[in-house]
Parts: structure tokens; C-alpha cells; sequence
């Protein structure tokens, strides 16, 4: 803070000698203040344009979050229809065995 303070006074009196001298100090003035309009404008076109990039990426990651939602879904409903397929083919397999077992034992 003191060395801001410090940074203000030394320029006010280059201003102050400047404009006394010459009476050129105001084009200074002038000059370094749309120096400061550029800087501060180009500033914030490239805060509009991280803004912009967050805004896409944070829709990426809303699509993406979406379809992992939908993925996780469709591989619990495949993993459940290959589940009960086996367990529909292991029914078919021991009731046929029974059935087998039952005809040789009941009838022979």
C-alpha cells in the first residue's frame, strides 16, 4: 500500500513538471489514459472469453454426465437380461435333467 502511495506521488509530480514545462502534460495525461482504456478493454474481452469457454465446457460436462447416466442404465439392464438368461437356461438344463432322472427311475 505504501509503495502504491509512493507510485502516485512520483507520477503526479512528473505530471505536475511535465505539464509546467511544456504545457504538454495533458496530451501525457490523455495518451497513457487510452493506453489505459486498450489495456483494460482488451482485459475484458478475454475475461468474456474464459467466460465463454467455462460456459461450453460446463455444457460438455452436463452431456457427458448425461450419457454416463443413460450407459450405467442400459449396462445394468444388459447385465440383468444376461442373468436371467442364464438362469432361464440353467432352469431348462436341471428341470430337463429331472424329468430325465424322474422317466428312468419311475418307469424302469
Amino acid at each position: 500500500m505504501i509503495q502504491f502511495d509512493l507510485f502516485i506521488r512520483r507520477t503526479k509530480k512528473v505530471y505536475m513538471n511535465t505539464a509546467s514545462s511544456s504545457g504538454g502534460g495533458a496530451s501525457q495525461v490523455t495518451e497513457d489514459i487510452g493506453d489505459i482504456h486498450r489495456t483494460m478493454t482488451r482485459t475484458l474481452n478475454d475475461i468474456l472469453e474464459r467466460g465463454e469457454k467455462l460456459n461450453s465446457i460446463s455444457t460438455r460436462s452436463e452431456m457427458l454426465f448425461s450419457q454416463s447416466e443413460k450407459y450405467r442404465t442400459t449396462a445394468h439392464d444388459l447385465k440383468m437380461s444376461v442373468f436371467y438368461n442364464r438362469l432361464k437356461l440353467a432352469a431348462v438344463v436341471l428341470g430337463s435333467l429331472s424329468l430325465v432322472l424322474f422317466l428312468r427311475f419311475y418307469f424302469w
